[in-house]
Protein backbone atom coordinates (compact mmCIF):
# COMPACT_ATOMS: atom_id res chain seq x y z
CA UNK A 1 0.00 0.00 0.00
CA UNK A 2 1.17 3.54 -0.72
CA UNK A 3 1.81 6.03 2.08
CA UNK A 4 -0.89 8.65 2.73
CA UNK A 5 -0.45 11.65 0.47
CA UNK A 6 -1.24 14.26 3.11
CA UNK A 7 -3.37 17.37 3.38
CA UNK A 8 -1.22 19.46 1.03
CA UNK A 9 -1.77 16.98 -1.80
CA UNK A 10 -5.50 16.78 -1.12
CA UNK A 11 -5.85 20.56 -1.19
CA UNK A 12 -3.68 21.02 -4.28
CA UNK A 13 -5.53 18.41 -6.29
CA UNK A 14 -8.96 19.44 -5.03
CA UNK A 15 -8.61 23.13 -5.91
CA UNK A 16 -9.13 22.43 -9.60
CA UNK A 17 -12.65 21.29 -8.82
CA UNK A 18 -13.61 24.85 -7.95
CA UNK A 19 -13.31 25.58 -11.65
CA UNK A 20 -15.18 22.46 -12.73
CA UNK A 21 -17.84 23.24 -10.12
CA UNK A 22 -18.30 26.71 -11.55
CA UNK A 23 -18.76 25.31 -15.03
CA UNK A 24 -21.13 22.61 -13.79
CA UNK A 25 -23.47 25.16 -12.21
CA UNK A 26 -23.18 28.48 -14.02
CA UNK A 27 -24.43 27.40 -17.48
CA UNK A 28 -26.91 24.93 -15.99
CA UNK A 29 -28.27 27.61 -13.71
CA UNK A 30 -28.21 30.73 -15.87
CA UNK A 31 -27.91 29.78 -19.53
CA UNK A 32 -31.53 28.72 -19.98
CA UNK A 33 -33.00 31.83 -18.35
CA UNK A 34 -30.39 34.03 -20.09
CA UNK A 35 -31.64 32.77 -23.44
CA UNK A 36 -35.36 33.02 -22.64
CA UNK A 37 -35.42 36.28 -20.65
CA UNK A 38 -32.54 38.25 -22.23
CA UNK A 39 -32.07 36.95 -25.78
CA UNK A 40 -35.81 36.21 -26.33
CA UNK A 41 -35.06 32.66 -27.48
CA UNK A 42 -38.15 30.40 -27.11
CA UNK A 43 -37.90 28.05 -24.12
CA UNK A 44 -37.98 24.85 -26.17
CA UNK A 45 -35.26 26.15 -28.52
CA UNK A 46 -33.17 27.26 -25.53
CA UNK A 47 -33.42 23.74 -24.12
CA UNK A 48 -32.09 22.37 -27.40
CA UNK A 49 -29.14 24.80 -27.27
CA UNK A 50 -28.24 23.38 -23.86
CA UNK A 51 -28.64 19.78 -24.97
CA UNK A 52 -27.03 19.58 -28.43
CA UNK A 53 -23.43 20.29 -27.29
CA UNK A 54 -23.67 17.23 -25.05
CA UNK A 55 -24.22 14.99 -28.07
CA UNK A 56 -20.74 16.06 -29.16
CA UNK A 57 -19.44 15.12 -25.71
CA UNK A 58 -20.78 11.58 -26.02
CA UNK A 59 -18.14 11.11 -28.74
CA UNK A 60 -15.30 13.22 -27.38
CA UNK A 61 -15.37 12.22 -23.71
CA UNK A 62 -14.58 8.49 -24.16
CA UNK A 63 -12.05 9.43 -26.85
CA UNK A 64 -10.36 11.86 -24.45
CA UNK A 65 -10.19 9.12 -21.84
CA UNK A 66 -8.46 6.81 -24.29
CA UNK A 67 -6.04 9.56 -25.36
CA UNK A 68 -5.04 10.29 -21.78
CA UNK A 69 -4.62 6.57 -21.04
CA UNK A 70 -2.18 6.32 -23.96
CA UNK A 71 -0.28 9.56 -23.30
CA UNK A 72 3.36 9.41 -22.24
CA UNK A 73 5.09 12.66 -21.27
CA UNK A 74 7.50 14.05 -18.70
CA UNK A 75 4.43 15.57 -16.98
CA UNK A 76 2.66 12.20 -16.78
CA UNK A 77 -0.26 11.04 -18.85
CA UNK A 78 -2.94 13.29 -17.28
CA UNK A 79 -1.37 16.64 -16.33
CA UNK A 80 -0.70 18.06 -19.84
CA UNK A 81 -4.44 18.11 -20.43
CA UNK A 82 -5.05 19.97 -17.18
CA UNK A 83 -2.95 22.80 -18.59
CA UNK A 84 -4.61 22.82 -22.01
CA UNK A 85 -8.16 22.45 -20.70
CA UNK A 86 -7.89 25.22 -18.12
CA UNK A 87 -6.64 27.76 -20.68
CA UNK A 88 -9.30 26.76 -23.20
CA UNK A 89 -12.02 27.08 -20.56
CA UNK A 90 -10.82 30.53 -19.50
CA UNK A 91 -11.31 31.86 -23.02
CA UNK A 92 -14.48 29.99 -24.00
CA UNK A 93 -16.46 30.68 -20.82
CA UNK A 94 -15.61 34.38 -21.03
CA UNK A 95 -17.45 34.45 -24.36
CA UNK A 96 -20.47 32.34 -23.41
CA UNK A 97 -22.77 35.06 -22.03
CA UNK A 98 -21.51 37.77 -24.41
CA UNK A 99 -23.85 37.17 -27.35
CA UNK A 100 -23.89 40.07 -29.87
CA UNK A 101 -27.17 41.93 -30.38
CA UNK A 102 -28.38 39.86 -33.32
CA UNK A 103 -31.50 40.82 -35.23
CA UNK A 104 -33.03 37.38 -34.85
CA UNK A 105 -33.32 34.99 -31.94
CA UNK A 106 -32.17 32.20 -34.27
CA UNK A 107 -28.77 33.84 -34.68
CA UNK A 108 -28.48 34.26 -30.91
CA UNK A 109 -29.40 30.60 -30.50
CA UNK A 110 -26.63 29.51 -32.90
CA UNK A 111 -24.04 31.73 -31.18
CA UNK A 112 -24.81 30.36 -27.73
CA UNK A 113 -24.83 26.78 -28.93
CA UNK A 114 -21.47 27.10 -30.75
CA UNK A 115 -19.70 28.77 -27.82
CA UNK A 116 -21.20 26.23 -25.45
CA UNK A 117 -19.74 23.45 -27.62
CA UNK A 118 -16.31 25.09 -27.18
CA UNK A 119 -16.85 25.29 -23.42
CA UNK A 120 -17.85 21.66 -23.10
CA UNK A 121 -14.88 20.62 -25.25
CA UNK A 122 -12.53 22.51 -22.93
CA UNK A 123 -14.19 20.85 -19.96
CA UNK A 124 -13.69 17.46 -21.60
CA UNK A 125 -9.98 18.04 -22.15
CA UNK A 126 -9.55 18.94 -18.48
CA UNK A 127 -11.99 16.89 -16.46
CA UNK A 128 -11.54 13.42 -18.02
CA UNK A 129 -7.86 13.16 -17.04
CA UNK A 130 -8.55 15.00 -13.79
CA UNK A 131 -11.29 12.58 -12.75
CA UNK A 132 -9.03 9.62 -13.56
CA UNK A 133 -6.21 10.78 -11.30
CA UNK A 134 -7.45 9.66 -7.82
CA UNK A 135 -7.45 6.00 -8.86
CA UNK A 136 -3.75 6.38 -9.75
CA UNK A 137 -2.74 8.37 -6.68
CA UNK A 138 -3.19 5.70 -3.97
CA UNK A 139 -3.99 2.02 -3.39
CA UNK A 140 -6.02 2.75 -0.25
CA UNK A 141 -9.76 2.65 -1.04
CA UNK A 142 -10.55 4.83 1.98
CA UNK A 143 -7.90 7.40 1.06
CA UNK A 144 -9.53 7.61 -2.35
CA UNK A 145 -12.75 8.56 -0.59
CA UNK A 146 -10.79 11.22 1.30
CA UNK A 147 -9.25 12.54 -1.92
CA UNK A 148 -12.63 12.64 -3.60
CA UNK A 149 -14.23 14.26 -0.55
CA UNK A 150 -11.72 17.12 -0.89
CA UNK A 151 -12.33 17.25 -4.62
CA UNK A 152 -16.11 17.39 -4.21
CA UNK A 153 -15.85 19.92 -1.37
CA UNK A 154 -13.95 22.26 -3.67
CA UNK A 155 -16.45 21.48 -6.44
CA UNK A 156 -19.26 22.54 -4.13
CA UNK A 157 -17.35 25.73 -3.30
CA UNK A 158 -17.18 26.40 -7.05
CA UNK A 159 -20.88 25.65 -7.38
CA UNK A 160 -21.57 28.00 -4.49
CA UNK A 161 -19.49 30.75 -6.09
CA UNK A 162 -21.35 30.29 -9.36
CA UNK A 163 -24.78 30.09 -7.74
CA UNK A 164 -24.37 32.98 -5.30
CA UNK A 165 -21.90 35.33 -6.97
CA UNK A 166 -22.84 34.98 -10.64
CA UNK A 167 -26.46 36.24 -10.32
CA UNK A 168 -25.33 39.07 -8.02
CA UNK A 169 -22.66 40.10 -10.53
CA UNK A 170 -25.28 40.19 -13.28
CA UNK A 171 -27.56 42.36 -11.15
CA UNK A 172 -24.84 44.68 -9.79
CA UNK A 173 -23.49 45.22 -13.32
CA UNK A 174 -26.88 46.52 -14.46
CA UNK A 175 -28.55 43.30 -15.59
CA UNK A 176 -29.41 42.50 -19.20
CA UNK A 177 -26.73 41.89 -21.79
CA UNK A 178 -24.16 44.09 -20.07
CA UNK A 179 -24.59 42.42 -16.71
CA UNK A 180 -24.28 38.96 -18.18
CA UNK A 181 -21.17 39.98 -20.13
CA UNK A 182 -19.40 41.22 -16.98
CA UNK A 183 -20.37 38.04 -15.18
CA UNK A 184 -19.12 35.86 -18.03
CA UNK A 185 -15.63 37.37 -18.07
CA UNK A 186 -15.33 37.51 -14.27
CA UNK A 187 -16.53 33.99 -13.58
CA UNK A 188 -14.66 32.62 -16.61
CA UNK A 189 -11.39 34.03 -15.26
CA UNK A 190 -12.02 32.52 -11.83
CA UNK A 191 -12.88 29.19 -13.42
CA UNK A 192 -9.73 29.08 -15.57
CA UNK A 193 -7.37 30.07 -12.75
CA UNK A 194 -8.80 27.53 -10.31
CA UNK A 195 -8.40 24.75 -12.85
CA UNK A 196 -4.88 25.90 -13.71
CA UNK A 197 -3.84 25.79 -10.05
CA UNK A 198 -4.20 21.99 -9.88
CA UNK A 199 -1.86 21.59 -12.84
CA UNK A 200 0.94 23.18 -10.86
CA UNK A 201 -0.07 21.68 -7.49
CA UNK A 202 0.08 18.08 -8.74
CA UNK A 203 3.52 18.23 -10.31
CA UNK A 204 5.22 16.33 -7.45
CA UNK A 205 2.49 13.82 -6.64
CA UNK A 206 3.34 10.11 -6.98
CA UNK A 207 1.37 8.14 -9.53
CA UNK A 208 1.29 4.40 -10.10
CA UNK A 209 3.48 2.95 -12.79
CA UNK A 210 1.18 2.44 -15.74
CA UNK A 211 0.84 -0.49 -18.10
CA UNK A 212 0.72 0.17 -21.80
CA UNK A 213 -2.81 0.32 -23.22
CA UNK A 214 -2.83 -2.02 -26.21
CA UNK A 215 -6.46 -1.97 -27.30
CA UNK A 216 -8.18 0.55 -29.52
CA UNK A 217 -10.45 3.25 -28.11
CA UNK A 218 -13.61 1.49 -29.32
CA UNK A 219 -12.52 -1.77 -27.69
CA UNK A 220 -11.70 -0.04 -24.41
CA UNK A 221 -15.16 1.55 -24.30
CA UNK A 222 -16.80 -1.79 -25.13
CA UNK A 223 -14.93 -3.52 -22.28
CA UNK A 224 -15.98 -0.82 -19.82
CA UNK A 225 -19.61 -1.10 -20.90
CA UNK A 226 -19.52 -4.86 -20.29
CA UNK A 227 -18.68 -4.28 -16.63
CA UNK A 228 -21.96 -4.96 -14.79
CA UNK A 229 -21.20 -2.97 -11.64
CA UNK A 230 -20.07 -0.03 -13.75
CA UNK A 231 -23.27 -0.08 -15.78
CA UNK A 232 -25.43 -0.22 -12.64
CA UNK A 233 -23.63 2.74 -11.09
CA UNK A 234 -23.56 4.61 -14.40
CA UNK A 235 -27.31 4.18 -14.96
CA UNK A 236 -28.04 5.29 -11.41
CA UNK A 237 -25.84 8.33 -11.86
CA UNK A 238 -27.39 9.23 -15.22
CA UNK A 239 -30.91 9.29 -13.77
CA UNK A 240 -29.80 11.32 -10.77
CA UNK A 241 -27.72 13.83 -12.69
CA UNK A 242 -30.57 14.39 -15.15
CA UNK A 243 -32.85 15.06 -12.19
CA UNK A 244 -30.28 17.42 -10.65
CA UNK A 245 -29.87 19.19 -14.01
CA UNK A 246 -33.63 19.64 -14.28
CA UNK A 247 -33.74 21.11 -10.79
CA UNK A 248 -30.73 23.34 -11.38
CA UNK A 249 -32.21 24.82 -14.53
CA UNK A 250 -35.55 25.31 -12.79
CA UNK A 251 -34.31 27.15 -9.70
CA UNK A 252 -34.09 30.63 -11.31
CA UNK A 253 -37.63 30.22 -12.71
CA UNK A 254 -38.82 28.93 -9.32
CA UNK A 255 -37.43 31.96 -7.51
CA UNK A 256 -38.71 34.50 -10.02
CA UNK A 257 -42.11 33.12 -10.96
CA UNK A 258 -43.18 30.86 -8.06
CA UNK A 259 -41.70 32.73 -5.10
CA UNK A 260 -41.90 36.15 -6.77
CA UNK A 261 -38.41 37.03 -5.51
CA UNK A 262 -35.18 38.35 -7.01
CA UNK A 263 -31.43 37.75 -7.02
CA UNK A 264 -30.96 38.21 -3.26
CA UNK A 265 -33.30 35.33 -2.34
CA UNK A 266 -31.86 33.28 -5.18
CA UNK A 267 -28.36 33.67 -3.72
CA UNK A 268 -29.53 32.84 -0.19
CA UNK A 269 -31.19 29.65 -1.40
CA UNK A 270 -28.03 28.63 -3.16
CA UNK A 271 -25.98 29.44 -0.08
CA UNK A 272 -28.31 27.30 2.02
CA UNK A 273 -28.07 24.32 -0.31
CA UNK A 274 -24.40 24.34 -1.24
CA UNK A 275 -23.16 25.76 2.05
CA UNK A 276 -24.83 22.86 3.83
CA UNK A 277 -23.41 20.45 1.25
CA UNK A 278 -19.87 21.70 1.90
CA UNK A 279 -20.28 21.32 5.66
CA UNK A 280 -21.82 17.86 5.22
CA UNK A 281 -19.07 16.44 3.00
CA UNK A 282 -16.89 15.17 5.92
CA UNK A 283 -19.99 13.58 7.46
CA UNK A 284 -20.61 11.46 4.38
CA UNK A 285 -16.92 10.52 4.16
CA UNK A 286 -16.97 9.27 7.77
CA UNK A 287 -20.32 7.53 7.32
CA UNK A 288 -19.07 5.73 4.22
CA UNK A 289 -16.04 4.46 6.18
CA UNK A 290 -18.36 3.13 8.88
CA UNK A 291 -21.28 1.70 6.91
CA UNK A 292 -19.77 1.30 3.45
CA UNK A 293 -20.18 3.54 0.43
CA UNK A 294 -23.29 1.78 -0.86
CA UNK A 295 -25.38 2.24 2.29
CA UNK A 296 -24.23 5.83 2.75
CA UNK A 297 -25.15 6.56 -0.87
CA UNK A 298 -28.64 5.13 -0.43
CA UNK A 299 -29.21 7.29 2.65
CA UNK A 300 -28.02 10.43 0.86
CA UNK A 301 -30.35 9.80 -2.07
CA UNK A 302 -33.33 9.27 0.23
CA UNK A 303 -32.69 12.56 2.06
CA UNK A 304 -32.32 14.47 -1.20
CA UNK A 305 -35.51 12.98 -2.67
CA UNK A 306 -37.63 13.73 0.40
CA UNK A 307 -36.36 17.31 0.73
CA UNK A 308 -36.83 17.96 -2.98
CA UNK A 309 -40.35 16.53 -3.09
CA UNK A 310 -41.42 18.80 -0.23
CA UNK A 311 -40.90 21.86 -2.47
CA UNK A 312 -44.32 21.14 -3.98
CA UNK A 313 -45.86 22.73 -0.87
CA UNK A 314 -44.00 26.03 -1.39
CA UNK A 315 -45.72 29.06 -2.92
CA UNK A 316 -45.32 32.84 -2.91
CA UNK A 317 -47.24 32.95 0.39
CA UNK A 318 -44.94 30.51 2.20
CA UNK A 319 -42.48 31.89 4.80
CA UNK A 320 -39.07 32.19 3.18
CA UNK A 321 -37.42 30.61 6.22
CA UNK A 322 -39.28 27.38 5.42
CA UNK A 323 -37.86 27.36 1.91
CA UNK A 324 -34.38 28.08 3.26
CA UNK A 325 -34.60 25.08 5.59
CA UNK A 326 -35.77 22.83 2.77
CA UNK A 327 -32.82 23.87 0.63
CA UNK A 328 -30.49 23.11 3.57
CA UNK A 329 -31.94 19.59 3.74
CA UNK A 330 -31.48 19.24 0.00
CA UNK A 331 -27.84 20.25 0.42
CA UNK A 332 -27.30 17.59 3.07
CA UNK A 333 -28.42 14.85 0.70
CA UNK A 334 -26.79 16.43 -2.35
CA UNK A 335 -23.34 16.25 -0.72
CA UNK A 336 -23.48 12.46 -0.47
CA UNK A 337 -25.16 12.12 -3.84
CA UNK A 338 -22.27 13.94 -5.55
CA UNK A 339 -19.30 12.47 -3.66
CA UNK A 340 -20.08 8.80 -3.12
CA UNK A 341 -20.66 7.63 -6.72
CA UNK A 342 -17.26 9.04 -7.71
CA UNK A 343 -15.65 7.14 -4.85
CA UNK A 344 -17.47 3.95 -5.88
CA UNK A 345 -16.22 4.48 -9.43
CA UNK A 346 -12.59 4.21 -8.24
CA UNK A 347 -13.43 0.82 -6.70
CA UNK A 348 -14.79 -0.40 -10.03
CA UNK A 349 -11.65 0.82 -11.81
CA UNK A 350 -9.46 -1.01 -9.30
CA UNK A 351 -11.40 -4.26 -9.74
CA UNK A 352 -10.95 -3.97 -13.49
CA UNK A 353 -7.22 -3.34 -13.13
CA UNK A 354 -6.76 -6.43 -10.95
CA UNK A 355 -8.73 -8.59 -13.38
CA UNK A 356 -7.23 -7.25 -16.62
CA UNK A 357 -3.72 -6.23 -15.66
CA UNK A 358 -4.26 -2.86 -17.35
CA UNK A 359 -5.16 0.48 -15.81
CA UNK A 360 -7.94 2.05 -17.88
CA UNK A 361 -8.98 4.97 -15.69
CA UNK A 362 -9.42 7.20 -18.71
CA UNK A 363 -11.73 4.78 -20.50
CA UNK A 364 -14.05 4.52 -17.51
CA UNK A 365 -13.98 8.21 -16.60
CA UNK A 366 -14.46 9.23 -20.23
CA UNK A 367 -17.74 7.35 -20.37
CA UNK A 368 -18.65 8.57 -16.87
CA UNK A 369 -18.16 12.26 -17.62
CA UNK A 370 -19.97 11.93 -20.96
CA UNK A 371 -22.96 10.55 -19.07
CA UNK A 372 -22.64 13.26 -16.42
CA UNK A 373 -22.77 16.03 -18.99
CA UNK A 374 -25.50 14.29 -20.99
CA UNK A 375 -27.56 13.97 -17.83
CA UNK A 376 -27.24 17.65 -17.01
CA UNK A 377 -28.12 18.51 -20.58
CA UNK A 378 -31.16 16.22 -20.53
CA UNK A 379 -32.27 18.04 -17.39
CA UNK A 380 -32.00 21.43 -19.06
CA UNK A 381 -33.73 20.12 -22.18
CA UNK A 382 -36.55 18.61 -20.13
CA UNK A 383 -37.09 21.83 -18.18
CA UNK A 384 -37.14 23.95 -21.34
CA UNK A 385 -39.51 21.63 -23.19
CA UNK A 386 -41.91 21.32 -20.24
CA UNK A 387 -42.01 25.06 -19.63
CA UNK A 388 -42.60 25.74 -23.31
CA UNK A 389 -45.30 23.08 -23.49
CA UNK A 390 -47.22 24.70 -20.63
CA UNK A 391 -47.17 28.18 -22.11
CA UNK A 392 -44.04 29.87 -20.76
CA UNK A 393 -43.58 33.30 -22.42
CA UNK A 394 -40.06 34.35 -23.43
CA UNK A 395 -38.90 38.00 -23.40
CA UNK A 396 -35.87 40.30 -23.43
CA UNK A 397 -36.52 41.81 -19.99
CA UNK A 398 -38.01 39.04 -17.84
CA UNK A 399 -40.87 41.34 -16.86
CA UNK A 400 -43.64 39.06 -18.10
CA UNK A 401 -46.70 37.79 -16.26
CA UNK A 402 -46.59 34.05 -16.82
CA UNK A 403 -49.79 31.98 -17.16
CA UNK A 404 -50.76 29.82 -14.20
CA UNK A 405 -50.06 26.70 -16.25
CA UNK A 406 -46.40 27.71 -16.65
CA UNK A 407 -46.04 28.48 -12.92
CA UNK A 408 -47.51 25.08 -12.01
CA UNK A 409 -45.16 23.40 -14.48
CA UNK A 410 -42.18 25.06 -12.81
CA UNK A 411 -43.36 24.03 -9.34
CA UNK A 412 -44.00 20.39 -10.26
CA UNK A 413 -40.80 20.08 -12.29
CA UNK A 414 -38.49 21.27 -9.52
CA UNK A 415 -40.11 19.07 -6.88
CA UNK A 416 -42.11 15.92 -7.69
CA UNK A 417 -40.45 15.21 -11.02
CA UNK A 418 -36.97 15.32 -9.48
CA UNK A 419 -38.00 13.31 -6.40
CA UNK A 420 -39.58 10.60 -8.57
CA UNK A 421 -36.41 10.31 -10.67
CA UNK A 422 -34.25 9.86 -7.57
CA UNK A 423 -36.62 7.16 -6.30
CA UNK A 424 -36.33 5.29 -9.61
CA UNK A 425 -32.53 5.53 -9.48
CA UNK A 426 -32.52 3.83 -6.08
CA UNK A 427 -34.25 0.80 -7.59
CA UNK A 428 -31.40 0.53 -10.08
CA UNK A 429 -28.74 1.04 -7.40
CA UNK A 430 -30.07 -1.93 -5.40
CA UNK A 431 -28.45 -4.27 -7.95
CA UNK A 432 -24.93 -2.91 -7.29
CA UNK A 433 -22.64 -5.78 -6.19
CA UNK A 434 -19.13 -4.56 -5.31
CA UNK A 435 -18.13 -5.28 -1.71
CA UNK A 436 -15.40 -3.00 -0.37
CA UNK A 437 -13.97 -5.58 2.03
CA UNK A 438 -13.62 -8.11 -0.78
CA UNK A 439 -11.95 -5.45 -2.92
CA UNK A 440 -9.47 -4.62 -0.16
CA UNK A 441 -8.55 -8.30 0.17
CA UNK A 442 -8.18 -8.65 -3.59
CA UNK A 443 -5.93 -5.59 -3.73
CA UNK A 444 -3.76 -6.93 -0.91
CA UNK A 445 -3.43 -10.32 -2.60
CA UNK A 446 -2.62 -8.68 -5.91
CA UNK A 447 0.03 -6.50 -4.26
CA UNK A 448 1.67 -9.53 -2.61
CA UNK A 449 1.72 -11.38 -5.91
CA UNK A 450 3.37 -8.43 -7.66
CA UNK A 451 6.01 -8.19 -4.93
CA UNK A 452 6.86 -11.88 -5.31
CA UNK A 453 7.24 -11.46 -9.05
Amino acid sequence: MTRPLGIKAYLGFGTGSMGTGVFTVAPGLLLLIYMTDTLAIPAALAGIAVFVPKLWDVITDPLMGYISDCTRSRWGRRRPYLLAGSLMMWIAFSLLFVAPDFESSTSAFIYVMVIYVLCTSAYTVYVIPYTAMPAEMTDDIHERTTIISFRMTFALVGMLVAGVAAPLIVESAGGGRGGYAVMSVTVGTFCGLAMLFSFFATRKLPFKQQTQVKRRAREQVAIALQNRSFMVLLTTFLIQIAAAGTQLGSIPFFVRYVLGQGAAVFSILFLCMFGTAILAMPIWAKLSHRTGKYKAYMIACAIYALATGSLIFISADSPLVMTYLQFCCMGLGFAGLTMLPYSMLTDIIEYDAIASGMRREGAFTGIWVAIEKTGFALGGLAAGLVFGLFGFIESTTGDVVQPQSAILAISYTISLFVAAAIAISLLVLRTYTINERELARAMEAHSLMENKI
